[in-house]
This record gives C-alpha cells, sequence and structure tokens, in this order.
C-alpha cells in the first residue's frame, strides 16, 4: 500500500537527538500509512547504532528505512536521497536536532484534505533559541488557502512571511518529478534552502497555511549552520547568486528580485568577512610573500571590504555575464 506520507530525516553527528525525534513521530496519533526515512551522511560517530537502538521500538504501522551515504556529501544531497528513496503520496521533511508535537501530520494532513489536497502545506513553526527566540505565523494574517499560482509564488517567495527553511512543508511527491528544479542543489553545501524557496516558488500552485504550531525549530551548537566556516558561506552564496539571477521570471518578479536582495547581503557580508580573514592571512605571509606581490592582493581586497553600500555597479562587476538576465526582462 502507498504511503500517504514520505518523512524525510537528513542526519549528521545524530547520536543525541535521533532517537529523541524517532520516539515523537512513533507517538504521533495519525492514522494513516506512512513511512520515515532516515539518511545518514556518513557520520564519522555512531548515529548508525543510535538509529538501530531507536528502531528496535518502532511500531508495526510505520515503515522505517535507514540510507548512509558512502562519504559525506552535505545537506543538499542527503535530502534528496530521502527524496528519490521516498514512495509517499506527500514529502515531509524534519531536522533531525528538532522536534514535533503528538499531532504534528494530523494537523497538517487534516488541512490538506480540507483544502482538497493542494501542491502544499506550511506548517507553523515555534523557533526556541537563546539567539532567536520564538516566532509563528499564526498571527501574521496570512490567508488560509490560495489556489492561484501567483497568490502561492508570492507567499513561498516572501521569506518574512513563511520561514524559507524545507521543515514542516507538506508537498506533492508528484512536483519533484515535474519540476526537478526543486531536487536541492548539491554543489552548495551552505543556504541551500533559500535556492531551494527559489524554485519551489516557480512549482507551486495551490497552497494552505496551518496556523497551530506543530514544530520546535532548535539551532544547537554542533549544528551545520553554526560552522564559522567562512570560505564555505562565500562560495554557496556565490553560487547561489549565479544561479538565480539567470532565472527570474513572472509573475511576482518584484518578489524575487527582494529575495535576491537578500542573497546579495548575505554574499557581501559573508564575502567580506572571509576577505578580512583572507588579509590577516596574507599580512602573516610577510616573511614568504614579497610586498610586491602582497600589496595588489591587499588592495583588492581593500576596496571590496571597505565599500560601504555595496552599490548595484559592485554586483554587475562581480557577475557581468548573469546580470544582464536582469535588464533583459
Amino acid at each position: 500500500m502507498i504511503p500517504e506520507i514520505s518523512i524525510v530525516i537528513p542526519a549528521y553527528k545524530a547520536v543525541p537527538f535521533i532517537g529523541h525525534l524517532l520516539s515523537q513521530i512513533y507517538a504521533q496519533d495519525f492514522d494513516k500509512n506512512f513511512e520515515c526515512i532516515v539518511v545518514d551522511d556518513c557520520s564519522p560517530d555512531d548515529t548508525p547504532g543510535a538509529f538501530r537502538k531507536a528502531a528496535e521500538s518502532c511500531p508495526l504501522h510505520i515503515d522505517l528505512k535507514y540510507i548512509r551515504n558512502e562519504v559525506n556529501r552535505g545537506p543538499s544531497f542527503t535530502r534528496n536521497e530521502g527524496i528519490r528513496a521516498a514512495t509517499g503520496k506527500y514529502i515531509l521533511m524534519f531536522d533531525c536536532d528538532d522536534e514535533i508535537t503528538p499531532d504534528c501530520l494530523s494537523v497538517i494532513w487534516n488541512i490538506a484534505g480540507k483544502y482538497g489536497f493542494p501542491d502544499m502545506v506550511v506548517g507553523s513553526i515555534i523557533c526556541e533559541s537563546p539567539k532567536v527566540g520564538q516566532s509563528d505565523f499564526a498571527e501574521k494574517g496570512l490567508p488560509d488557502y490560495v489556489s492561484t499560482h501567483e497568490e502561492a509564488k508570492a507567499l513561498v517567495i516572501d521569506v518574512w512571511s513563511i520561514p524559507q527553511t524545507p521543515d514542516n512543508k507538506l508537498i506533492k511527491r508528484e512536483l519533484f518529478d515535474s519540476h526537478p528544479d526543486i531536487y536541492f542543489r548539491e554543489d552548495v553545501r551552505m543556504a541551500e534552502d533559500m535556492c531551494w524557496t527559489f524554485y519551489l516558488a516557480k512549482a507551486v500552485n495551490t497552497l494552505a497555511l496551518s496556523k497551530k504550531p506543530t514544530y520546535v525549530y532548535k539551532l544547537v551548537p554542533t549544528g551545520l549552520t553554526q560552522t564559522n566556516d567562512l570560505k564555505l558561506y562565500s562560495k554557496s552564496y556565490t553560487i547561489i547568486m549565479d544561479d538565480v539571477l539567470k532565472h527570474i521570471d513572472d509573475p511576482c518578479r518584484d518578489g524575487q528580485l527582494r529575495l535576491v536582495k537578500r542573497f546579495y547581503k548575505a554574499w557581501v557580508y559573508f564575502h567580506h568577512r572571509f576577505n578580512c580573514r583572507y588579509e590577516r592571512m596574507i599580512r602573516r605571509a610577510g616573511g614568504h610573500i614579497s610586498w610586491e606581490e602582497r600589496k595588489p592582493m591587499l588592495e583588492g581586497i581593500w576596496r571590496v571590504y571597505t565599500r560601504r553600500r555595496y552599490p548595484l555597479n559592485y554586483l554587475k562587476r562581480h557577475f557581468p555575464k548573469v546580470f544582464g538576465a536582469l535588464k533583459t526582462k
């Protein structure tokens, strides 16, 4: 029997978390068939052992699966592996270090049934962290349901209305077959959900919102989003900028440009921070690199991060081949 929902959980160094999340999935009051796919991104710890231990108490009505990457491939590839392995009518993604309420699946599924099983149902999220606080969109005045592509695209692309994270979004499996662009870009290892949101908005025609919070998003010190690898951030945002500028279209062109502006600010921030660090490395190499060799490098870096406003001409110079896409529309 085809499951109604396929839960996809990417896992990396998940020993402290995976058992707790799986126990919450086991305790769901959802009365339909569903499967749960855990994809281990070649964790160096005993994540396989933690999964095996948690799997011992899995109820019979849940089809629990485990996939392990042969090498570490990053969150995009790991999520895609879970999506490709999914057999359910809908995909629902969780992070292994987050939590869900006992009625998470039933609340989202009931919303889907109420509106004729739309392309996507977005579940409300509570974000608990000493740095972030708590937030959900229950009081933002958003509609419960939209039935046109333009309305759905405008909502998805507006990251201030709907979180850009893939977590707690119930998405029709067939969308991934008809729109391959909504698979995660596997050459982007940071901020992959920003690029994913951009393309997801182009694919969704009908969308419903669940105003009841059913998911708790946590920021943990060991999470990938907490990395200090500034070079990785800079590379990822550069790839995202290069990609999305080529694919801005109608409708909701203004919303896409606002999202590009968000990408741009993030790219400049991480590019700036990385270049500051790079400058210090160059200066420390004074005994191995002559001043004549260091001077042009330092001058170039100084021009980058002393520009206070980073005007659009700066973006044009860095992306001359793709920036023309904005002019021709």
